[in-house]
C-alpha cells in the first residue's frame, strides 16, 4: 500500500520557502492596502515671507488633509462619491487581497497536512489570478491618478506664490512591491513544488539478513555455501521472520558400533544393519 506523506518533513524546500515568503506579502499588501497614502500631493503657499505648507494623502478608503503650522494635524474622511474607475480599483484590490489570503491558507495547508497535485494546481491557479487583479487595480490607479493630479497642478501654477508637487506615496509602493515578489517569487517557487514528486512511503518490509546459518546434526556441523540457505531462525514460539529459499541437509550416518565382550574395542565386527553381530 502506497501512503501520501503528511509530515512537515514531506515538503518540498521550495514549498517551505515560497510560503514563508508568501506570508510576508500578505502583510505587507495588507498595510499598503488599509494605510491612506496611495497617493500624496504638497500644496506650499507663499505670503509676505511666512509659507503655509498643507497636504493631501489619498487611500483605497480615507483621503486625508494635513497642514504644517509648526505641528502637522490631520484630518482624515472616508471616502464617498468616487468616480467609476475608483470604484473598480477598489473591487479589483479587495479580490486580490482576498486570493492572497486564500492562497497563503491553502500552502499552509500543503505543508502541514496533506500534498496533492490537485490542490498545488488550485492554488498556483488562485495565486496567478489574485497578481493579475491586483496588478491591473494598480494600474488603473496610477494612469487615472496621475491625470488627476495634473489637472490639479495647471489650476495651482497660474499663481507664483503656490508650488504643488505630488506622486503615488507608500502605500501603492508596497502594493506594488508585495505582487511583484508574488509574481516572480512566490509563483515559480510553487510551479517548481509542482514539478517535484510527492514523497511516499511503502508499508514496512522485513529484510532477511543474508549470512550463512551452521547447522548441528549429530556431533556434525554444517555450513552452507553461498548461495544456499540464507535465513533468520527464530527462537522457539516465535514466527520465523524469512523463509528458507534452499535447504541443506546433513548427511545420514550409521549408528556407533558397540564392542562385543572380550573383543577389542578398536575391532571392526560384521554388522547386519547396523547391529553388532554375535559369536
Amino acid at each position: 500500500m502506497i501512503v501520501v506523506s503528511k509530515s512537515f518533513s514531506a515538503a518540498s524546500v521550495s514549498l517551505k520557502i515560497g510560503t514563508l515568503i508568501l506570508f510576508i506579502c500578505l502583510i505587507i499588501h495588507v498595510v499598503g492596502f488599509t494605510v491612506a497614502r496611495w497617493a500624496s500631493v504638497t500644496i506650499s503657499v507663499a505670503n509676505n515671507g511666512t509659507g503655509i505648507q498643507t497636504f493631501y494623502h489619498a487611500g483605497l478608503w480615507l483621503h486625508c488633509g494635513c497642514v504644517d503650522l509648526g505641528e502637522i494635524s490631520c484630518i482624515c474622511y472616508s471616502r464617498g462619491g468616487d468616480p467609476g474607475w475608483f470604484n473598480a480599483v477598489q473591487a479589483m484590490e479587495t479580490i486580490g487581497l482576498i486570493g492572497l489570503s486564500v492562497t497563503a491558507l491553502m500552502c499552509l495547508g500543503l505543508v502541514f497536512y496533506k500534498q496533492t497535485m490537485v490542490l498545488k494546481k488550485v492554488n498556483i491557479a488562485i495565486i496567478l489570478s489574485s497578481v493579475i487583479f491586483i496588478v491591473v487595480g494598480l494600474i488603473i490607479f496610477g494612469i487615472e491618478n496621475m491625470e488627476d493630479i495634473q489637472g490639479m497642478f495647471e489650476m495651482f501654477d497660474k499663481n507664483d506664490n503656490v508650488k504643488t508637487h505630488g506622486s503615488l506615496s507608500m502605500s501603492f509602493i508596497l502594493c506594488a512591491l508585495s505582487v511583484s515578489v508574488c509574481f516572480f517569487v512566490c509563483l515559480p517557487l510553487l510551479v517548481i513544488d509542482l514539478r517535484t514528486p510527492l514523497l511516499q512511503h511503502s508499508t514496512l518490509r522485513n529484510y532477511i539478513a543474508q549470512a550463512p546459518v551452521q547447522y548441528s546434526n549429530q556431533g556434525q556441523v554444517i555450513i552452507p555455501s553461498t548461495g544456499q540457505a540464507q535465513v533468520i531462525i527464530s527462537p522457539i514460539g516465535q514466527q520465523n521472520l524469512g523463509f528458507v529459499p534452499a535447504y541443506t541437509y546433513g548427511q545420514c550416518v550409521a549408528p556407533p558400533q558397540y564392542a562385543a565382550s572380550g573383543q577389542d574395542a578398536h575391532s571392526h565386527p560384521e554388522q547386519t544393519n547396523g547391529i553388532p553381530h554375535k559369536e
